[in-house]
């Protein structure tokens, strides 16, 4: 409801993207940051952080969702851009599923000792 009542020169979306990628991003960051807190400071700084991180995501997430409308009013034409962002989505995560372990193996610890070991010879 609040991004479909903004109106800027950018249009209706466009700033929600522009605006909320950068708090999107660096709460993502933070959360695989570690900090220097006893147990009970680190639960409450990544309690905060999900939190935030939440919010970052609904902020960029909810009028890119509701972009799809807005291309057009066809039924048809909707479902099949749906499908295409779905199928995208789903098949990028797959790929990313599967080139982790495959890049984790070959940056394998054992490997980078070995090129320290290499360089200091």
């Amino acid at each position: 409801m609040i991004s479909d009542r903004v109106h800027t020169r950018w249009g209706r979306r466009r700033p929600w993207f522009l605006f909320g990628a950068i708090p999107f991003g660096v709460t993502f960051v933070l959360l695989f940051l570690v900090p220097p807190f006893d147990p009970t400071g680190r639960f409450w700084y990544y309690l905060v952080v999900s939190l935030l991180l939440d919010l970052a995501f609904t902020v960029v997430n909810v009028p890119y969702t509701a972009l799809t409308p807005e291309l057009t009013r066809d039924y048809d034409e909707r479902t099949s851009l749906n499908s295409y962002r779905f199928a995208f989505s789903i098949g990028t995560g797959l790929t990313a599923a599967v080139l982790h372990p495959i890049i984790v193996n070959a940056l394998s610890p054992s490997e980078a000792s070995n090129s320290v070991t290499w360089c200091r010879r």
